[in-house]
């Protein structure tokens, strides 16, 4: 991992909300993380996946690698869990205060991993439903 650019940019991170702030910023951060630790397992943390290419290098997002035809949904399922991993190591970077340049696009992993894993829930899956009789 990278440190960060001579200009002073900053990563975009899970907790970079700014409806969000202090405490709220970090319990945020710590929810995303434990979600990849209980996914991932354990010892992906610790040990990582192994050798292989950076989703990054090939996709611009998360969102891409769900759209990616060419591949099966256990490949897109590997791809992002990868890329998972790699974001909740940026992420962890940032709560010890080492800032790095890479953005971390975790929220967006999360996002398309249960998208993948739970195709059926849509945005109509959450609107209110009055259930008054007429």
């Amino acid at each position: 991992m990278e440190g960060l650019p001579a200009q002073g940019a900053k990563p975009r991170l899970i907790s970079d909300n700014p409806d969000v702030e202090g405490p709220a910023a970090s319990q945020q951060r710590r929810r995303r993380l434990e979600w990849i630790e209980r996914t991932l397992g354990r010892e992906v943390i610790r040990h990582g996946f192994g050798p292989g290419a950076e989703p990054a290098e090939s996709y611009a997002d998360p969102h891409q690698v769900l759209l990616d035809s060419n591949l099966s949904p256990t490949r897109k399922r590997d791809i992002l869990r990868r890329w998972a991993l790699h974001a909740s190591q940026i992420e962890t970077e940032h709560s010890k205060g080492n800032l790095l340049a890479t953005p971390s696009h975790l929220q967006e992993v999360i996002d398309a991993l249960l998208d993948l894993e739970e195709p059926q829930i849509t945005e109509a899956s959450f609107e209110h439903v009055d259930r008054k009789a007429s």
